[in-house]
């Protein structure tokens, strides 16, 4: 702390004020002495004026400046209000500088009140901080949020006061008038002086309490101040001399007050701030000295986990240099293995560090620069170093030390590994007998743990005879300290097992010679005692079974001569006990084979051959020879010399007379025919003949006997034969039937197998037989005469039968799971014309196409059958919604859609489908195939290429189109047909031309019947041909009578439908009507639609062309609504294009109609093709096309079709002139 502010508080002030006097009060008394009363600064004043008061705003927000610094920096309460306060002032002088007359009006106009107004606001405000900064506690600490609040609170008032001020300026007491200042005016000035006395007093008061500036400096700053208030009461005028000092002394004031304040509060913590930098320098050096000479490796790790530095000795330890590590994570120190781990430790521990080490008791291994690692200790110390928190870590190589403990551990190990894997119980009792040690063998011998042993006694496992007999003894060798040697005794285990055991102990001792006690081992000798007593009862066993065994047995030495028979081999070849021991082996063997017997007991004597087995004639005592299996070994004796051997000696005459037998049959089996197996009853191979093994596969030679049934047929077949066909073959000896074997390779053969059982002497199922045919190639002659039943020939789809068959199944099926069924019936639209054209052979590929394209679409469980010739039927199960249907349906449209290539022609084929849906439409296969087939006919009537589903208006459709079908037929029979023709008027000329023929019923019943009715009914019936010539002949006819009778002869157009060019050789019917009716070609005209030219455009070139020599025109009909080119007329023999009534309707009134009718006329006249207009009923209709000069017109606006009659009375009538349109009615 400054000196001058310890010293005593009277002394402070005079001396203070002494050196003010000397200093600014000369100044002041001089001016007032010398400077005239009349001195004025005239108009320069506002700019000095403006200057003083900047610099005194500047000087004020600079201690505003200080105060928040002082805040922030030290946390200084009483200078954040001080700060605070000053701003205050510098914004009210900022306000009575903008005021001052002469400067720009703001808010209200500047005048003298107004300005001084705000001079008085800044100066009491400037008293009153000053007064409050010598009255505040220094030492108390403030806030950020302290700061925020004094901020707040300066500017609001600012907000508040300074508009106030300006506001109410006319309203305030007068304050100044040309006389000078008035009461109020001098008063506040005096208020001002009064409290900057106030604010002397109370820092005199304050005495010796510590204060963050200096006193003197403060002292000086008030007196300075209290000087300017006192020039602003002594001036008369607002540019006098007074006013210039009060403002200068005011500035004066405010710095000095600044350099207060910056001294005591920013300038001393800066000067402690320093002499701490260099104590902590001192400090850092030597730190940095003890960092740099630590024996072991220092890391100093950042807040994020980086190294900053590292001393010499980590470089020893790991190889880098401090310049490789610095900045990098301090994982790069650590294997692989550990990093991930330690990121999660490093954050864990920066987040609350303390001195602790991180290794937590565990081996931590770093890793050096070239890769190797070692084992190290690593303790944590954390620090703040330039305000960041960061960790040193110290690291100690510790190989040595993990390399000892390592030994010692592994040491331990070896000896209780070696203890606890010990056969025998190791323990260790003190003097007292009292166990302090024991291996893990006691739980396997007395079911104790050792922690449960130790601190018994070594006699309380024993039993209460063995310890009462071993008690004395054992104490009187301990006395002795002798070792404990082969006790025997008898210990209970935990769960009351009895145990022999054999105890051996020895004494062991310090190294001062103190006896410690014993160290001993017991081993459990129960199974040794046990087998001592085994032996013994085996060998009597032995003696009774080698006597009493019911298979010849003997004991031979190397010479050959018989030590011992039992019973069975004397009555077998006929000796009384005794009469076969010492006999040569050699005499019991015919002649033949007694060399071969010698040299075999030879070989097994030395030991070239290990066992013996032989299957030889024997001589019984009366000289008969017997067929016997002799078996014979080297048995060795206790002693380990070579022993005797024993011999075992079976009859098996029998068994020779039965394999023979057997041996007979089985070379008729072998070459058997058909497959011959015996299995036993298990179903395990026990043979199969070779025939058996060809078929299935199997080597001749190869062993199957670990093979069973499943190994030859499937699972279902063996199952079959176990559980049905062997218990009936059981009850009844056989059973026969057709199975399938399966081969090795996987193919399924068929057989007719039988299958015999056989039982043992018990009456027991022991085994059984089977011979199996191959039935192959009937199954096959079978299959395919099935299939041909079944299937189409064609596409080897199912046929009408097998889709009935599927349908009634279907339809069971869905009934009980309670779902939809759809019938789809098909037919290709036009399919005779590709038969027709391109051959059967191209329309059966189509078919063909068309049925595999169908099963693309199709799912699995759906059924595709071909109906005949172009008919499909798909038979769709197991639908949840009609929607399924539709999904099925789209795609088996869109399918057929797509272009066939057959021998390279591209082939472009449609489909019309109906579909009824079981059970909405019906419960029965063959109602729900008719209602299919009626909504297949509805899709064609429709346009074809689409669908229909079943509704209950198409049978109601249908019977009324069959009904008109039939009546139809009788029509034509009946000559209820009649032909009305249609005038065509000439635009040029007006005359009549010619005449369209129309066809036209009058029914019985029902009266005259539109061709809209009839005309369908005729295509789908395939009346339409027949129908068509009855329409050419009687037009011939009605010409003829025409002729006859006088009258003009016009020609008339009659129209040949699709079907007749399709089916009738339309050439020979023309030609044929003529004749029949004298006539010359030119009276006929043809008319045909686009898409009977575009069918088969080769083929209709020739018939038109053979049309044409006829002499008859060639007319197309509906000319726009098909393929609309006039490109390909070029191909044809065309007479007339006859536009569309579509196009002629609203010819005046839509543009686009109009347009294609100019363009259709244009394009005519310029192919020299003549053009008719149908269907024209106004005169607007007319006038275009007159305009557009098209050729001839036809339509109700001339006339309607009327009766011959009428129209050669129309064309008479409307000769040379251009007709009238028709009355209506007319």
């Amino acid at each position: 702390m400054n000196p001058l502010m310890q010293a005593a508080p009277l002394h402070l002030f005079f001396s203070t004020l002494r050196q003010w006097t000397l200093g600014w009060g000369i100044g002041l008394a001089a001016v007032l002495i010398f400077m005239p009363s009349s001195f004025s600064f005239g108009h320069g004043w506002i700019a000095l004026h403006s200057v003083l008061e900047i610099l005194a705003v500047t000087v004020s927000a600079m201690v505003f400046m200080v105060g928040r610094n002082a805040l922030v920096l030290n946390g200084s309460m009483a200078g954040a209000h001080v700060g605070g306060l000053f701003l205050l002032v510098a914004l009210l002088d900022m306000a009575h500088l903008l005021s001052f007359p002469g400067m720009p009006d703001w808010l209200t106009r500047n005048q003298d009140a107004k300005s001084i107004a705000f001079w008085l606001a800044g100066r009491l405000v400037m008293a009153v901080g000053l007064f409050i900064s010598v009255s505040l506690d220094w030492s108390k600490q403030g806030s950020a949020r302290l700061q925020r609040g004094m901020l707040t609170a300066v500017l609001a008032s600012a907000v508040v006061l300074i508009p106030a001020v300006a506001l109410l300026a006319e309203a305030y007491p007068g304050i100044f008038w040309d006389g000078g200042l008035t009461r109020v005016k001098i008063g506040v000035e005096y208020l001002v002086i009064a409290i900057l006395c106030l604010v002397l007093l109370q820092e005199l008061r304050r005495g010796a309490i510590p204060a963050p500036y200096a006193r003197e400096g403060m002292i000086i700053a008030v007196l300075t101040l209290i000087a300017s208030e006192w020039c602003f009461v002594a001036y008369t005028r607002s540019n006098d001399v007074f006013i210039l000092m009060g403002h200068l002394y005011k500035v004066v004031g405010c710095f000095v007050l600044y350099r207060t304040l910056i001294g005591g509060m920013i300038r001393e913590p800066h000067r402690r701030l320093i002499e701490a930098e260099q104590v902590a320098a001192r400090k850092g050096e030597e730190m940095e000295a003890m960092f740099m000479s630590s024996p072991d490796g220092v890391i100093l790790v950042g807040d994020t986990g980086e190294i900053l530095r590292v001393n010499p000795h980590f470089t020893g330890l790991t190889g880098y240099q401090e310049d490789h590590v610095r900045g990098l994570p301090i994982d790069v120190l650590l294997p692989e293995r550990y990093r991930g781990a330690h990121r999660e430790k490093v954050m864990g521990y920066m987040a609350a560090p303390q001195s602790r080490s991180m290794a937590g008791g565990q081996e931590l291994y770093a890793r050096r620069r070239d890769g190797s690692e070692f084992p190290v200790d690593i303790a944590l110390s954390p620090v703040v170093l330039d305000g960041r928190r960061c960790v040193i870590a110290t690291m100690r190589d510790v190989s040595e030390r993990v390399r000892m403990t390592r030994q010692l551990r592994e040491s331990e190990l070896r000896v209780r590994s070696f203890l606890d894997n010990s056969a025998d119980w190791v323990w260790e009792m003190d003097p007292a007998g009292v166990l302090t040690y024991s291996s893990q063998r006691v739980r396997d011998l007395l079911g104790y743990r050792p922690e449960e042993v130790v601190g018994c006694s070594l006699f309380s496992f024993m039993t209460e005879a063995d310890a009462a007999q071993l008690s004395p003894l054992v104490r009187e060798i301990v006395v002795r300290r002798e070792p404990l040697l082969h006790l025997d005794h008898t210990n209970r285990s935990s769960s009351g097992e009895l145990r022999m055991v054999e105890t051996n102990a020895a004494p062991y001792f310090e190294q001062d010679g103190r006896f410690m006690g014993y160290r001993g081992i017991t081993r459990d000798v129960s199974h040794q005692r046990a087998l001592q007593k085994a032996l013994e009862k085996s060998e009597r066993i032995f003696r009774h079974a080698f006597d009493d065994f019911p298979t010849g047995m003997a004991f031979v030495d190397c010479s050959g001569m018989v030590l011992r028979v039992n019973t069975f081999l004397g009555e077998l070849l006929g000796y009384a006990p005794g009469e076969l021991e010492q006999v040569t082996l050699n005499s019991l063997f015919p002649v033949e084979q007694r060399l071969t017997v010698a040299r075999d007991i030879l070989a097994l004597c030395e030991g070239r051959l290990p066992l013996y087995s032989a299957e030889l004639k024997m001589l019984r005592k009366d000289g008969q020879h017997c067929w016997a299996r002799l078996a014979a070994a080297l048995v060795d004796a206790a002693d380990g010399t070579v022993g005797p051997l024993l011999l075992m000696i079976s009859d098996i005459s029998v068994e020779k007379e039965a394999t023979s037998h057997n041996a007979r049959l089985l070379a008729i089996i072998e070459r058997m025919g058909d497959a011959v197996a015996v299995a036993d009853r298990e179903g395990r191979n026990l043979y199969l003949n070779p025939y058996g093994r060809t078929m299935l596969g199997i080597g001749l030679n190869e062993d199957i006997s670990g093979e069973s049934l499943e190994d030859h047929h499937s699972r279902p077949v063996a199952q079959f034969i176990r559980n049905r066909a062997l218990p009936q073959a059981e009850k009844h000896g056989v059973w026969e039937g057709e199975t399938v074997w399966r081969s090795r390779s996987g193919e399924e053969i068929a057989t007719w197998q039988v299958i015999m059982t056989h039982k043992d002497a018990n009456g027991a199922f022991e085994y059984w037989t089977t011979v199996a045919r191959d039935i192959r190639e009937r199954k096959m002659m079978e299959d395919r005469l099935s299939f041909q039943a079944t299937h189409d020939a064609l596409t080897g789809m199912p046929n009408r039968l097998l889709m009935r068959d599927r349908l009634q199944q279907a339809i069971a099926n869905a009934k009980r799971e309670r779902k939809l069924m759809a019938v789809v019936f098909l037919d290709l639209d036009n399919f005779k014309r590709i038969n027709d054209t391109l051959g059967h052979a191209h329309g059966d590929q189509v078919l063909l196409e068309v049925a595999g394209r169908l099963r693309e679409v199709l799912r699995h469980s759906d059924t595709l059958a071909r109906q005949g010739g172009d008919e499909f039927i798909a038979l769709l199960p197991g639908l949840s919604t009609v929607n399924d249907v539709v999904g099925i349906v789209d795609k088996m449209v869109q399918v057929l859609g797509r272009v066939i290539v057959v021998d390279g022609r591209e082939i472009y084929v449609t489909a019309s489908l109906g579909v009824s849906v079981y059970p909405f439409d019906h419960d029965n296969g063959d109602e729900l195939l008719r209602k299919a087939d009626v909504a297949m006919y509805r899709a064609k009537e429709q346009g074809r290429n689409g669908y229909q589903f079943y509704t209950s208006d198409m049978d109601e459709r249908f019977n009324l189109d069959l009904q008109m079908e039939v009546d139809l037929r009788h029509g034509i029979d009946n000559e209820e047909l009649f032909l009305q023709y249609q005038p065509k008027v000439s635009l040029r000329s007006g005359q009549v031309t010619g005449f369209e023929a129309l066809v036209r019923w009058r029914h019985p019943q029902r009266g005259i019947v539109s061709p809209g009715e009839f005309i369908p009914i005729a295509e789908r019936s395939m009346l339409i041909a027949h129908l068509g010539e009855w329409v050419i002949r009687e037009a011939c006819r009605q010409i003829r009578l025409w002729r006859d009778a006088g009258a003009v002869v016009l020609p008339v157009a009659v129209n040949v439908s699709a079907q007749q060019f399709e089916y009738m050789d339309v050439a020979r019917l023309i030609r044929s009507a003529l004749a029949d009716a004298s006539l010359e070609g030119e009276l006929l005209e043809l008319e045909i639609t686009e898409g009977v030219l575009m069918r088969d455009p080769l083929a209709t070139t020739r018939v038109l062309t053979q049309i044409k020599g006829l002499g008859v025109n060639i007319a197309v009909d509906d000319f726009g609504t098909g393929y609309s080119s006039l490109g390909y007329l070029k191909q044809f023999p065309v007479d007339v294009l006859k536009i569309d009534r579509s196009f002629v309707d609203e010819v005046s009134t839509n543009a686009d109609d109009a347009a294609i009718v100019r363009a259709i006329v244009s394009m005519a006249h310029n192919l020299d093709i003549q053009v008719v207009a149908e269907g024209v009923e106004t005169a607007d209709q007319l006038a275009f096309l007159r305009e557009c000069e098209c050729d001839f017109v036809q339509g109700y606006f001339f006339s309607r079709p009327v009766a011959p009659a009428e129209a050669v009375a129309f064309s008479v009538r409307h000769r040379g002139e251009t007709p009238v349109p028709v009355a209506a009615g007319e």
